[in-house]
């Protein structure tokens, strides 16, 4: 798998173009998008992907069956995933969480984390995750919150209609990433990722995602991403 993501990033640097399955992706300008390969870290890459967890596939009639199958998909997925080279990645819909992504993101070089879906109204097995290359940030801290909270706000509680709507298992996880101390990047990072089911979302509870403080005030969380699906 990492030989085939190697092998697309190649692809991608000589053409500007490259096809995954049937799906061609639409060119990118490349002396920005690789300009960290090269040395300039004034910015970084991110990549926000819905992966479409293999236990929502059943509801996808508008795609051939075999496409579908997690044993042909998973593959094309981290192929995908990993030829970007990003430095952040953020995932929605993701299962297989502990058998497929943790392992394999691993081995290619991140430290990742996760967050499932809670399970109020019925069982769940998708949720979140957010990697990041492991050369090139630490860890600083973490937090997760479950949107299904917005139902005890003031202004949803009063309202039964609005409050059984509110509770729909959405997810966010936020970390806060410090560069290491050789690192070239100038700042810490603080992203955020979220699983919002459809029009169905609590999205007043968005505005519960804060960057925690910085361990060192001398080095700002000098950038925010949210990535949601």
């Amino acid at each position: 798998g990492l030989a085939r993501a190697a092998a697309a990033v190649g692809q991608l640097r000589k053409s500007r173009r490259v096809q995954f399955g049937e799906r061609v992706l639409l060119p990118v300008d490349e002396k920005r998008f690789f300009a960290h390969a090269h040395g300039d870290r004034t910015t970084l890459s991110v990549l926000s992907y819905h992966v479409l967890a293999q236990c929502h596939t059943h509801a996808q009639p508008y795609c051939s069956p075999h496409l579908l199958n997690w044993s042909r998909r998973r593959q094309a997925q981290l192929d995908e995933v990993l030829a970007y080279g990003a430095d952040v990645v953020c995932l929605q819909d993701v299962d297989n969480y502990d058998e497929w992504w943790r392992p394999r993101l691993s081995v290619a070089g991140y430290d990742l984390v996760h967050k499932r879906r809670t399970t109020r109204r019925r069982p769940r097995e998708d949720g979140v995750l957010i990697a990041w290359r492991r050369a090139a940030f630490q860890l600083f801290r973490s937090e997760d919150l479950e949107l299904n909270a917005a139902a005890e706000l003031p202004e949803i509680a009063d309202a039964p209609r609005l409050q059984s709507q509110s509770i729909q298992d959405n997810v966010a996880l936020m970390v806060h990433l410090q560069p290491w101390e050789d690192s070239v990047y100038p700042c810490s990072l603080c992203v955020a990722c979220a699983q919002l089911a459809g029009s169905e979302c609590a999205g007043g509870e968005i505005g519960g995602l804060r960057a925690p403080a910085p361990a060192d005030p001398t080095r700002d969380a000098g950038a925010t991403v949210i990535g949601g699906g």
